[in-house]
């Protein structure tokens, strides 16, 4: 207590009068063991150092109407308050990384309040906010052990527009200089990128309107350029995609931080699609990620890519119902087959592929299919041939060849929907009932696959639950007495042991 009780009058002797200038080197030296530091310690030296800010007592400005000794002798104490200030950082940082963990907490945060303080009032003209300490500080919260406590201190700041602009610009100078050594900086660093709120829109990052309450130095007028901005991003995406060593799960990172974070914010998004499109390679999640990139980039930017329906294609397999994704990508396939100039090949190609998975899908996962289906035929009335074609009604009299990998060439026009007609008696009524849509006009308006997406076991067992059924089906076909059965096809493919 004593001890506390000694620096508290050190710092105040020291900012009421320069007779006490001395003292600076005795408080400093506080620091030096990092077993001993104390928060007050801390919160100490952050007052002091905030009030010299406050009071421009560091800044490089003189009075013109000084004498010129005096101007001198001025210029050389603020030299040495300046020297003294960068001294203390490193001190600071070493007890962020070793001191113990309450004392970790106060030390980060002296560190935002004196980039606060130099943010609003600057030691120089030409730096109106502290980069350099920003950087230093996020370099050592990415690659600090307790990465998720700093960040989480880190967050409350990361409303402020120039902090926002700042630490992109950090970022993309630490990773030019291959300070990502290992995996887990790489997912500290896709992490820190991932909590940054920016919106996918460049119009809004920086608005000519923005308050001076959006901006940590307080001051409206700093000049945050978005083309700027926009080549950090662009550098930062460039150092992270060519990294070597990406395991599935910084892939999967990776393309999350791409699709909601850094893709708006490239200076030329086109060079993005040949590691989308290599990324649809890999199936399972990261090939719905990579999806999702690619529908945003052909949405936003009218984008052609060659082989990216044979991709799609070839994702919509049976063991996509057993993932957790199953839903993001049906959504995506309705998306990215909007267009209504797609050939019609093409996309009775799809068209046959999902009704085939309706055969073997789980009764929730039909239901979506099956509307997906109808929103492909609505956007190419010619494919209601499909629902007329009579000459292939069964498996065995099918053109449509389910092995082909190309859906150019896979027969599917010369097909029909047997399989939807077959669903048509399917026991359950969320099933049979969409399955009629082939009987009857098609409406005027698309089905809203939303309403679809989230629907589970649980609601199609209650509101089947609650239907009053006349006629209670036992088995799928008929049987004529209580011993003979009177199915055949069964027994072409199963026999009973």
């Amino acid at each position: 207590m004593a001890g506390q009780i000694n620096l508290k009058k050190k710092i105040n002797e020291f900012l009421s009068n320069r007779k006490y200038s001395n003292n600076l080197i005795e408080i400093l030296a506080c620091l030096d063991d990092v077993n001993k530091v104390k928060p007050n310690t801390l919160l100490g030296i952050q007052r002091l150092f905030v009030e010299l800010l406050k009071k421009h007592a560091m800044s490089s400005q003189t009075s013109e109407d000084q004498d010129k000794k005096i101007k001198a002798a001025e210029e050389k104490y603020k030299v040495w308050l300046r020297d003294c200030y960068k001294s203390l950082f490193p001190k600071l940082f070493d007890i962020l990384f070793n001191g113990e963990s309450e004392v970790q907490i106060q030390t980060f945060s002296t560190l935002m309040h004196l980039v606060q303080g130099e943010a609003k009032y600057p030691i120089t003209l030409s730096k109106p906010f502290p980069e350099d300490k920003l950087q230093m500080l996020i370099k050592n919260i990415l690659s600090s052990p307790f990465y998720p406590v700093f960040v989480e201190r880190f967050k409350e700041y990361l409303s402020f527009k120039d902090v926002i602009f700042y630490s992109f610009k950090s970022m993309s100078t630490l990773l030019s200089e291959n300070f990502v050594e290992n995996e887990e900086i790489l997912m500290n660093v896709l992490n820190f990128i991932k909590e940054i709120p920016i919106p996918n829109n460049k119009e809004k990052l920086f608005p000519a309107e923005a308050k001076s309450e959006e901006f940590l130095c307080g001051n409206e007028s700093l000049a945050l350029n978005i083309k700027d901005f926009c080549t950090f991003s662009s550098k930062i995406w460039e150092v992270l995609s060519k990294w070597k060593g990406h395991t599935s799960e910084s892939t999967k990172l990776l393309l999350m931080v791409l699709i909601d974070k850094l893709m708006y914010y490239h200076s030329n998004p086109i060079v993005i699609t040949d590691f989308l499109m290599n990324a649809l390679s890999f199936k399972g999640p990261i090939a719905v990620l990579a999806l999702q990139g690619m529908v945003n980039l052909v949405r936003q930017y009218n984008l052609e890519y060659p082989n990216i329906y044979d991709k799609l294609y070839a994702l919509l397999e049976p063991n996509i119902f057993y993932t957790k994704y199953k839903a993001r990508l049906f959504y995506l396939t309705d998306l990215l087959m909007m267009s209504t100039h797609l050939p019609e090949g093409l996309v009775a190609s799809f068209i046959k592929r999902l009704s085939r998975l309706c055969l073997t899908a789980p009764p929730q996962d039909i239901a979506i299919m099956i509307y997906l289906i109808g929103n492909l035929v609505l956007r190419h009335k010619g494919l209601t041939i499909l629902f007329q074609n009579s000459d292939a009604t069964m498996l065995e009299d099918d053109p449509f060849d389910a092995k082909q990998e190309d859906p150019y060439h896979t027969n599917a026009l010369k097909s029909s929907l047997w399989e939807i007609k077959m669903l048509q008696n399917h026991p359950l009524y969320t099933v049979n009932v969409p399955a009629r849509f082939i009987n009857n006009p098609l409406p005027n308006v698309e089905w809203d696959l939303g309403n679809y997406l989230e629907v589970n076991y649980d609601e199609i067992f209650n509101k089947e639950f609650k239907k009053k059924q006349k006629n209670i089906s036992t088995n799928f076909e008929k049987p004529s007495d209580m011993f003979q059965p009177t199915v055949t096809k069964l027994f072409d493919h199963f026999s009973l042991v």
